[in-house]
């Protein structure tokens, strides 16, 4: 999220769609006296559940606002294996313009439920030849600088040809 902070002056009692709002896990209520004024700060930073109207009461006047996030989506794609020692290539896309910052984490959880996590820490996950150990579940984690925390996966099942004797 980013840092967001409210101005209002004079007395104040603020709002948040309609219900009052105190020191939270959401919001640092700073009050100052000379002159009064009150600053209402997203704690620790601004995210999807601060989305809303907000509304300052003073004795002068009532000052309303509408603030919204922009919600963002997560998706994997790629060339998934028919059979074993085929290449597997996932790219994980989350769909906002500012790529540069986001930190990549890639995890393969087996068909026994155990995880690893992968080396790849960029976008686009390469396996050049996929053994029976891969098939199951490959998730991908993005973590922006701005947005918060996201989280995909994929289930990934290939055959295995016969044994011929």
């Amino acid at each position: 999220g980013e840092e967001l902070t409210l101005q209002c002056n004079g007395e104040t009692q603020w709002k948040f769609n309609g219900l009052s709002v105190d020191d939270s896990n959401m919001f640092q209520i700073i009050p100052f006296n000379n002159p009064p004024s009150s600053f209402l700060r997203f704690d620790p930073f601004y995210t999807n559940q601060h989305s809303g109207n907000y509304t300052c009461f003073t004795a002068e006047e009532k000052i309303s606002i509408t603030i919204t996030t922009q919600t963002y989506t997560l998706n994997i794609s790629g060339t998934i294996p028919s059979i074993i020692n085929d290449a597997l290539q996932l790219n994980c896309e989350l769909s906002t313009q500012n790529r540069a910052n986001n930190i990549y984490q890639w995890k393969h959880i087996n068909t026994m439920g155990d995880t690893r996590t992968l080396n790849s820490t960029v976008s686009v996950l390469d396996i050049p030849s996929v053994s029976e150990d891969d098939v199951g579940m490959f998730e991908c984690q993005v973590t922006t600088c701005h947005n918060g925390e996201y989280t995909t996966s994929v289930n990934i099942t290939f055959m295995v040809p016969p044994v011929v004797a």
